[in-house]
């Protein structure tokens, strides 16, 4: 019976805890940066955000994130249009879908929470210009700025 009543107050301490971490991020404020309820959050705010700054539906411009689980949310967020790419060789079930191989010659609006340097390598792009990072707002919590790059011509996907 002890046993019992200890694991649910563990799970509900845990939960509690998550519950609390999602709504107010107080992790951030401890170790700037560390968001991990950013994965458990609709970041559907992210689509009038991109709009607004006239970035959502460029002529010839796909919009990519730099890890697979990101590029779920912005693929979600923005509901499939305009198409979505992963820009990481670890990509999961983006590896299905046409990738960024299919969109050469195109530009690309690249979205990441973690890269502060333009993802170029001298190969990737004709050029990259780094934007201003788009703010994602959620009620309750401080925003987080999402780095934003604009690569010019996509040359090459490994």
């Amino acid at each position: 019976a002890r046993a019992g009543i200890g694991t649910a107050a563990l799970v509900a301490v845990g939960l509690l805890v998550s519950a609390a971490e999602m709504r107010w991020n107080w992790l951030g404020a401890i170790r700037p940066g560390l968001d991990p309820g950013l994965q458990a959050l609709d970041w559907t705010p992210l689509r009038g955000e991109l709009d607004r700054r006239g970035l959502l539906h460029r002529p010839n411009t796909v919009i990519a994130g730099t890890a697979w689980w990101m590029t779920g949310k912005l693929d979600y967020a923005l509901g499939g249009d305009p198409a979505v790419l992963c820009f990481n060789t670890d990509c999961r079930e983006f590896g299905y879908a046409p990738g960024p191989a299919a969109h050469l010659g195109q530009d690309v609006l690249l979205l990441s929470l973690n890269y502060d340097q333009p993802y170029n390598d001298g190969r990737l792009f004709d050029t990259i210009d780094r934007l201003a990072p788009v703010m994602l707002r959620f009620p309750g919590r401080s925003e987080t700025p999402i780095s934003a790059f604009l690569g010019h011509r996509l040359r090459t996907w490994p």
